[in-house]
């Protein structure tokens, strides 16, 4: 993929994010302007950006979605609740547009229906906005006349006559004469241009004589656009709302294009008859003669003559059964003269030819957003900037405020402007620029911050600029990192086995000693370096949290409920994969509470509780794990509904069902196709939701358990690994081989001496600590036969599980030790008592088992 276009996907999905959190807040806030900026500035930029892929679809929806929100902040339309569903609704689409774009690397042309659907529906909120007046006062590139049509080839206007006659499209006629500078100023003419809607004939020219090669100035714009379009005139005027000083609009009919060109008579007069005679034939609106004059006339001119291109478009004219009289009479008039004709003095337009003037006076809000722009471009200034790109910041202010006063009709100021930048630009000083900004504030600083020069040192420059810098990786570059970390760790681990050897069977305990020494250095490297690696890994939660509140809006609509979403934690970091990994389970755990968990109003009132529930998200650092909780205050899990429907899916026996308590239960939800909801429904109550949440934490060597009070509500807790990349192990020996024990569980290691055993319902358990700890052998659990021990103490290890401790009686300990953890595969992959294997320094590998499945 074009490393732009995937930096484009990724910066916009940025800006979607933001988009779609900011539109949540002014649901609630509507006088939020900080949000409504944001938002603003967020799809101005996907619309930006996108034009620079040719993404039409994504351009003509995100514009329309942009002149909304512009409405919204300056206050000319009133907010109302279905503005934020239209727009959540267009930005959704826009991600999908991403995802497809992302895939194919190009958007079908037919979205651009669908763009034109979604963006009118989000325009019905424009259709009281008055079109800005424009007044008589003149245009640079104005037209004089329309006889500069000609210059298109006969038979293309011929094209579009007819297809316009056709089709009943309005046509623009268009003149656009950019600024000198306006590359300077981050326009695209050429870009422009292309972009005006119906484009149908395009020229352009230079506004002066080219200069000699050696003399050009390739950073000038000379040139001037000229054309037509099938296009409203308020679309194409939208378009150039920025720049409406540099361009003409006129809506013309289709007849403009009727403008003769060829080789003259030095005669005219030899058509005097036929004029006379056609004219005759329109009075008495005799079309079917006028056509057969015309045919016969035509028969007998040279088909290269001015004459004959007239005669054609008269022929074209008169072709349908009411023609326009006066378009007849004025083109029989040219052929008289040949001259002309003048289709622009005969015209009497509806719209104004001219979109670049503004009235006299500002509105008050117009007033208040110029005294804006001018207090943005003061704080421009006063930014820390590098020598280097010093004179373009204040080319940049200066030719913003300038396009400013020409919106606001203060020209008189640009002369004095003009002066301040020269000063500024030879000296570095900013005061005159500085007085001008604050007198257009109408806010001048306080007295106490006296306005001087201020000398631009590059030094200071420097030694100003921002220190924090954002360094934009590929994710797949840092997993690559990781592996490399990982393939580090192993090498490490040999150096143990390498000790050994060079002691045991060479008999070098100093080259040993030396070796173990090395080994504490590369250690304690490889340490630093992972931490630093898994750094760069960790995200806030935040970036899971921040789709909650648009899910609950919505399942809350839809299910006519009122619930209160409160979010805490969204700072707390993890791994990247981790992350990823929540997003299916937290969502399916809110679908459950939005709608197996929070009553109805009516039915909370009927309880004594309040209409509107409440579901918390929280999350935070629980030592070596990230811990999330989801609590609701709605009606509960009811236990013996849970104990029935696992008996009737024979999950349980009936026995069973009498002797667990309601925890237990309760833990029952998580089974597969196991659901307490009496109708399935879209949303839930198919009994894979909580499945899916189990599966999707024990594959990333987590936790899940649930605290229901019927009729209070439900707390399901999440407990994950903080990293999946490098897993702590603590190796115990059973039967001669070596086993791995995820070191997250391990609380310690005991010896008990056979005594300290005791025998409870054929169960064991020990004391520890005055503390009864139910104790089990790891050789039962996995089926293998238990040599006699004697008197031996017993090697165990206290693992801990749900807050609760467990013994587990192994051969013997081993060093803890970091490995690669690596899942089985193929026909391995069901075994749900391991959790994967891991390779040591010695080249063998090590089982790592699941004890929370094996107990």
């Amino acid at each position: 993929m074009n490393p732009l276009l995937a930096q484009f996907i990724a910066e916009s999905r940025d800006q979607l994010e933001l988009t779609g959190a900011g539109l949540l807040a002014i649901e609630n806030n509507p006088h939020d302007t900080d949000k409504l900026n944001e938002i603003f500035r967020a799809a101005h930029t996907i619309k930006g950006s996108s034009g620079l892929f040719e993404m039409r679809p994504v351009t003509l929806l995100v514009h329309a979605a942009e002149d909304l929100l512009d409405a919204l902040r300056s206050q000319t339309v009133t907010f109302e609740r279905g503005m934020v569903d239209l727009l959540l609704d267009a930005f959704d689409q826009v991600s999908q547009w991403l995802d497809l774009l992302e895939q194919t690397e190009t958007l079908p042309v037919e979205l651009e229906a669908t763009a034109r659907e979604l963006g009118a529906k989000l325009r019905v909120f424009l259709k009281d906005i008055a079109p800005e007046a424009a007044t008589d006062a003149p245009s640079t590139p104005a037209f004089d006349e329309l006889n500069w049509i000609g210059q298109f080839p006969e038979e293309e206007r011929a094209a579009l006559h007819r297809r316009l006659t056709e089709s009943g499209e309005p046509l623009l006629a268009f003149r656009y004469a950019p600024d000198a500078q306006c590359f300077f100023q981050g326009e695209d003419p050429f870009y422009q241009v292309r972009q005006i809607p119906g484009l149908a004939l395009l020229d352009f020219a230079p506004t002066e004589p080219w200069l000699p090669l050696t003399e050009l100035d390739a950073y000038c714009c000379v040139l001037r656009f000229e054309g037509l379009a099938c296009a409203p005139h308020a679309d194409v005027a939208t378009l150039f709302r920025y720049v409406p000083d540099q361009v003409c609009l006129l809506a013309v009919p289709p007849q403009v294009l009727a403008v003769p060109v060829g080789r003259r008579d030095d005669d005219p007069a030899h058509y005097d008859g036929f004029v006379v005679e056609a004219l005759e034939l329109v009075g008495q609106e005799d079309w079917a003669g006028l056509r057969s004059l015309i045919a016969l006339l035509l028969d007998a001119t040279d088909p290269g003559d001015w004459t004959a291109s007239a005669l054609r478009w008269l022929r074209r004219l008169v072709k349908d059964a009411t023609p326009d009289q006066a378009a007849v009479r004025l083109l029989l008039e040219a052929i008289r003269t040949e001259q002309g004709p003048d289709w622009l003095s005969s015209l009497v337009m509806d719209t104004p030819p001219i979109i670049a003037t503004k009235p006299q006076a500002l509105s008050d809000v117009e007033q208040a957003a110029f005294q804006h722009i001018a207090a943005e471009q003061l704080r421009i200034l006063e930014l820390p900037v590098e020598p280097e790109s010093w004179s373009g910041r204040i080319r940049s202010v200066c030719a913003c405020l300038a396009n400013g006063l020409r919106y606001a009709r203060r020209v008189d100021w640009l002369e004095e402007l003009e002066e301040a930048r020269e000063i500024a630009l030879d000296t570095g000083a900013t005061a005159t620029l500085r007085g001008i900004l604050a007198r257009l504030m109408d806010n001048p600083p306080p007295a106490t911050e006296e306005i001087s020069a201020v000398v631009v040192k590059p030094e200071e420059l420097v030694a100003d600029k921002l220190a924090i810098k954002t360094l934009k990786v590929d994710q797949h570059k840092v997993d690559r990192l990781m592996d490399l970390i990982g393939e580090l760790v192993v090498a490490k681990n040999g150096l143990p086995y390498l000790a050994q050897r060079a002691e045991r069977v060479y008999g070098q305990r100093d080259l040993a000693r030396e070796i173990k020494d090395q080994y504490g250095v590369i250690n304690r490297i490889a340490q630093e370096l992972q931490s630093s690696i898994m750094q760069i890994r960790m995200m806030p939660v935040g970036h899971v949290f921040q789709r909650f509140p648009r899910l609950v809006r919505d399942l809350s609509k839809k299910l006519d409920k009122k619930i209160n979403l409160v979010v805490e934690g969204e700072d707390t970091e993890a791994d990247k994969n981790i992350i990823e990994t929540l997003a299916d389970p937290l969502i399916h755990i809110l679908r459950n509470s939005i709608d197996h968990g929070i009553e109805s109003p009516e039915e909370r009132l009927s309880l004594g509780k309040s209409d509107e529930g409440w579901i918390r998200v929280k999350a935070y650092q629980d030592n070596d794990n990230v811990a999330i909780e989801i609590s609701d205050d709605g009606r509960g899990v009811d236990a013996a509904a849970v104990k029935d429907k696992a008996v009737r899916r024979g999950l349980i026996t009936p026995e069973q069902a009498e002797t667990i308590s309601d925890h237990e239960a309760v833990q029952w939800i998580f089974a597969p196709g196991l659901s307490t909801a009496d109708q399935v429904s879209d949303i839930s109550g198919r009994g894979v939701g909580m499945d899916v949440v189990r599966n999707s934490v024990d594959k990333v060597g987590g936790a899940v358990t649930v605290h229901s009070r019927q009729g209070m509500g439900t707390d399901i807790r999440l407990t994950l690994p903080l990293s999946m990349a490098v897993t702590q192990v603590m190796a115990v020996e059973l039967d001669g081989k070596l086993l791995g024990v995820p070191m997250d569980i391990v609380v310690e290691t005991v010896r008990l001496p056979p005594a300290a055993i005791y025998a409870i319902k054929q169960r064991e358990a020990f004391i520890l600590r005055d503390r009864l700890v139910p104790l089990t052998r790891l050789r039962r659990l996995l089926d293998l036969s238990e040599p006699a021990t004697g008197d031996a103490a017993l090697a165990t290890l206290v693992v801990k599980f749900h807050g609760e401790s467990v013994g587990i009686v192994v051969d013997n300990f081993r060093e803890g030790m970091e490995v690669i953890l690596k899942p089985l595969e193929g026909v391995l992959a069901g075994l749900r008592h391991y959790a994967g294997t891991a390779l040591l320094g010695d080249g063998s590998v090590m089982l790592v088992i699941n004890l929370k499945e094996l107990l």
